[in-house]
């Protein structure tokens, strides 16, 4: 029932990843012409980890999030040994919502975001487990998200 969740999840955040028009700030194209929203997970050096990492990129001045709330972000996620891009949720107008609980999200992100102050940026690297994993990863490969929270509900 979990990989169902998260299945939903990922093809909501690239429905809603693909809706509108770009903005010159944040898009660019590449080169296979296809728009690339959000910044790039930047990928740290080094052996992959085997525990979270949780590192503020920006520090927002907003609320708190807490585990349990309804959030608002955009973020976009990376294979941290191949450091290609996987999956992105980057519109300016358009941030997707998730449940900070184990049922709405991968385990990285329950326990990553809180803590975080809307209006911040934070980098969440996690191990990618048997049945907590995107689609595009193994179970062993390392995780990079960049995330954005915008708003909590």
């Amino acid at each position: 029932m979990r990989g169902l969740l998260v299945m939903i999840a990922v093809c909501a955040s690239l429905a809603v990843a693909g809706c509108g028009e770009s903005d010159s700030a944040t898009g660019s194209a590449s080169s296979e012409g296809k728009e690339v929203l959000g910044p790039k997970p930047k990928i740290p050096t080094g052996p992959h980890t085997n525990k979270l990492i949780v590192k503020d990129l920006k520090k927002g001045t907003g609320p708190v999030v807490h585990r349990g709330d309804s959030v608002e972000v955009h973020y976009v996620g990376g294979n941290y040994e191949t450091g290609d891009e996987f999956e992105s949720a980057w519109h300016p107008n358009h941030p997707l919502g998730l449940l900070l609980t184990p049922a709405g999200v991968l385990p990285g992100w329950v326990h990553g975001m809180p803590g975080m102050r809307v209006g911040g940026r934070r980098e969440l690297i996690f191990p990618a487990t048997k049945g907590h994993a995107p689609l595009e990863m193994q179970p062993g490969e390392t995780i990079v998200y960049v995330v954005d929270l915008v708003g909590i509900e």
